[in-house]
């Protein structure tokens, strides 16, 4: 410990020396407040090693209960990863991203944290929740290094390599069955067969398979981490906060005039200045994001919950819907609206009348900006512009690449994409994701993803017939209007190839899903000390006790 506070006060008076640089000072701070609780807690990890099948395997000999285990490797591993992470904040002092210096911080914190998650891999369903600002703060701190570009691949795969450790090897969990697994494997093929077929260059079709496919392994992560209830309210606690964060950034951008491309509005729309955008760098994406964190946050506030978590919702929910309001993006707006109407279905169905009548009165209620941006669609002017280089040209065209390549399409990433744009296949996008994907890889593929929306649906209508908390039910409608909001806002944009809103998605939608797993009554999620390689032993006899498991209670070691 004294090692570790000597290191950090010196990186703190080299920071200081060398001036003040917000990313670096955020950084410095969040890591000295990790390496303090880390220090803090040592000891408990120590302990909690000496009961766990790893700790025997670090040579740890496990005490009884309430008895800290005694000696061994694990101490040593534990505060060895102590000074690893006192020594990663020295390396931030004075360096700038992208630099070696903040390389190596990266490298150390993430061994330090990689140590802890394999003990508590449910953690990782906080950093999930908070995705879009963990892949921005990593992509800053990285600058222009390889990792930065692949920092949400090293995630998703050291999540999978933590799931897989906690199922295998510490067995705390047990996986369960994922139901878009099928329909998935039909779409990967159909895709494959769309690259091959129409022979898609090897990294376009490699760019392509990732922003199709990357964002639905946040799905089993969501549905497969291990999880209590305790844990689902913090992760839809984070994922709220995020979203806040988000609009609140968006918010400002507004009120500041923030600069946008020219071609986010029409010359005629000029009246409401700028779209909110925020770290997202698409106002369309910004407003799917929030759009989920919107449905969720009013159905909390509209569930059966305690009072303070309903004002807490309430307030949450007027932040979040000024930031979806100041993206302009029309079709988040049309998402929302569809989703509110999906979950008063769901949940509320005697409400749907008085949502109705809300609808009906709402050009007398909205803000004339918004109300002119609605209208404007169905104007003259807007029409023969979509028509002759918009949304309108681009559909029609999709429909001609459909009837002549019905079943596997041009080639995924070939047309109207993120890919197309990228690799210069195309300057106009489709704004329509089926018709991008049916024209990019065929009725195959479009097929299949619709079976696997299908299915994802159908989960989350389950859960919230299957749960019982309060909180549970109100938020498996806020996923439900969540899904329905942004199937409907891609009918307008691609807001899936945005990683945030993707990543976002799925693992909202995966979380939501996995809400029938433990719902006995007094589940809770199995500690790492209620496990041991050999049970102890009283007068000869061998003592066992009941564990909770992902399925109730299962019989193992005390």
């Amino acid at each position: 410990r004294v090692m570790g506070g000597l290191v950090g006060v010196a990186a703190a008076a080299r920071f200081w020396r060398g001036g003040l640089e917000p990313l670096g000072l955020a950084g410095l701070i969040l890591l000295v407040l990790a390496g303090v609780a880390a220090l803090a807690v040592g000891p408990r990890l120590v302990r909690l090693s000496g009961w766990s099948v790893t700790g025997r395997l670090l040579g740890a000999r496990p005490g009884g209960p309430g008895r800290p285990a005694e000696g061994g490797r694990a101490g040593v591993l534990v505060r060895a990863g102590a000074v690893v992470l006192a020594a990663a904040v020295g390396a931030l002092a004075g360096s700038a991203p992208g630099s070696t210096g903040m390389v190596g911080l990266a490298v150390g914190v993430l061994v330090c944290i990689a140590v802890f998650v394999l003990y508590r891999p449910e953690v990782l369903l906080l950093v999930l929740a908070a995705f879009p600002w963990v892949n921005w703060l990593a992509r800053k701190a990285l600058g222009g290094t390889p990792l930065a570009g692949a920092s949400d691949d090293l995630l998703i795969v050291g999540s999978l390599f933590a799931l897989v450790f906690c199922v295998l090897i510490v067995r705390r969990w047990e996986l369960r069955t994922v139901p878009i697994l099928v329909p998935l494997l039909v779409a990967v093929a159909g895709a494959m067969g769309s690259v091959c077929l129409n022979y898609v260059p090897s990294d376009v079709a490699l760019f392509a398979l990732r922003v199709t496919f990357e964002p639905l392994l946040f799905y089993f992560l969501g549905l497969l981490l291990p999880k209590d209830t305790r844990w689902v309210r913090a992760a839809v606690g984070v994922f709220l906060a995020a979203g806040v964060a988000l609009a609140l950034h968006g918010t400002y951008q507004y009120l500041t005039h923030a600069p946008m491309p020219a071609s986010w509005v029409d010359a005629h729309e000029l009246t409401f200045g700028t779209r909110a955008f925020s770290i997202v760098g698409n106002p369309n994406g910004l407003g799917a994001f929030l759009v989920m964190g919107a449905c969720v946050s009013v159905a909390l506030a509209c569930g059966r919950v305690s009072m303070r978590l309903r004002l807490m919702a309430v307030a949450v929910s007027m932040v979040l819907l000024t930031g979806l309001a100041v993206t302009f993006s029309r079709g988040a707006w049309l998402g929302l609206a569809a989703g509110l109407v999906a979950m008063l279905a769901l949940g509320r169905p005697r409400l749907l009348g008085a949502l109705a009548v809300l609808g009906a009165a709402s050009p007398l209620l909205l803000p004339r900006s918004i109300l002119n941006r609605l209208t404007y669609t169905v104007t003259n002017d807007y029409l023969g512009k979509s028509a002759i280089g918009g949304r309108l040209y681009m559909w029609n065209v999709s429909l001609f690449r459909i009837a002549e390549h019905p079943w596997f399409g041009v080639g995924l990433g070939t047309f109207g994409g993120s890919s197309a744009f990228l690799f210069g296949y195309t300057r106009l996008w489709v704004d329509n994701f089926y018709l991008q994907m049916a024209a990019e890889g065929g009725l195959i593929l479009l097929a299949a993803f619709l079976w696997l929306l299908w299915r994802t649906g159908k989960g989350l209508v389950a859960g919230h017939r299957s749960a019982r908390d309060p909180f549970l039910r109100a938020l498996t409608v806020g996923a439900f209007g969540s899904f329905i909001a942004v199937v409907v806002a891609n009918v307008t944009a691609s807001v899936w190839e945005t990683l945030v809103v993707g990543a976002g998605f799925w693992f909202l939608m995966g979380l939501a899903g996995s809400l029938p797993v433990g719902q006995a009554e007094g589940f809770r999620l199995t500690r790492m000390r209620d496990l041991t390689a050999e049970p102890p032993v009283r007068n000869g006899v061998a003592v066992t006790t009941e564990v909770a498991g992902p399925g109730g209670s299962a019989t193992d070691a005390a």
